[in-house]
């Protein structure tokens, strides 16, 4: 899952800030059906939201990946990026093995993230004068906490309604992507730290227990998406991948009769 695509004749490539930027052409079909691209047709011919959502779902995960990347190039290496299908993949040039650099590196991507949800908040409040109180009942809302209220969103739509659909979907996607990425589950980052963490302390039995701890985390989330409806399926399949491919993985590590089966692969962290 790690694993970049090879490349196609279709592939957008370029560079940003030195670092070299190649986007499969699966990334925008994706994007394109979260964004809704099938409900368009008979009765919907708006395709505002569905590009506006390619387009800030490009974004999102471009700042995301270049915060790997640039965590990669202040430890002296010189990263690549691409991305395919639901994300991206940020790759060094060479393997960092010290434990520290690498958690820093996995978590500067969701925290790339989580930087453009405060700057996306900040101009929320500067241009529209939004104050502290509803950009808390916006995120509660966003969370599904009770108390929630999308108010702070009612003067964007009365000003432009593709501004209302930029901003809620900044929102959106660095605010629950960012932290449904920081679950543990391998190979999301929040797994990936995890998996630092607990090789770190016990070398020999760490992978193991990480793909435990993501088994678990997986099923859970699984059975709390189905438990809210239909409009988490997407998000339930997903974690049931996740949860298959880890299994799969431990089902291996006991086939081995190993529990430290894969600790000197050290490319099974980087995203």
């Amino acid at each position: 899952m790690l694993q970049a695509p090879e490349p196609t004749a279709y592939d957008l490539r370029f560079q940003l800030l030195g670092i070299p930027v190649r986007v499969h052409p699966s990334f925008w079909l994706v994007m394109a059906l979260l964004g809704g691209l099938l409900n368009v047709g008979v009765g919907n011919a708006d395709v505002r939201p569905v590009l506006i959502f390619t387009a800030v779902g490009f974004v999102s995960i471009l700042v995301h990946e270049f915060g790997h990347a640039l965590a990669f190039r202040a430890t002296g290496q010189s990263p690549r990026v691409v991305l395919y299908y639901f994300g991206g993949l940020a790759i060094g040039s060479a393997e960092e093995r010290r434990p520290g650099r690498r958690l820093g590196i996995v978590l500067a991507g969701p925290g790339a993230g989580l930087l453009l949800l405060l700057i996306t908040l900040l101009v929320l409040m500067a241009a529209f004068g939004t104050k502290v109180g509803d950009i808390v009942d916006l995120l509660k809302f966003y969370l599904s906490v009770p108390g929630g209220d999308p108010g702070a969103l009612r003067l964007v739509r009365s000003r432009n309604e593709a501004l209302l659909f930029v901003f809620n979907d900044l929102i959106e996607v660095n605010l629950l992507w960012s932290l449904l990425n920081l679950l543990p589950v391998f190979p999301l980052d929040g797994g990936q730290a995890t998996g630092v963490i607990l090789t770190w302390r016990d070398r020999r039995r760490g992978a193991f227990q990480l793909h435990v701890v993501s088994l678990v985390t997986a099923g859970a989330m699984v059975v709390f998406c189905l438990s809210r409806g239909n409009g988490l399926l997407f998000t339930a399949l997903l974690f049931g991948m996740l949860g298959l491919q880890n299994f799969q993985m431990l089902q291996a590590m006991r086939h081995l009769r190993s529990p430290s089966f894969g600790e000197d692969a050290d490319d099974w962290w980087r995203r």
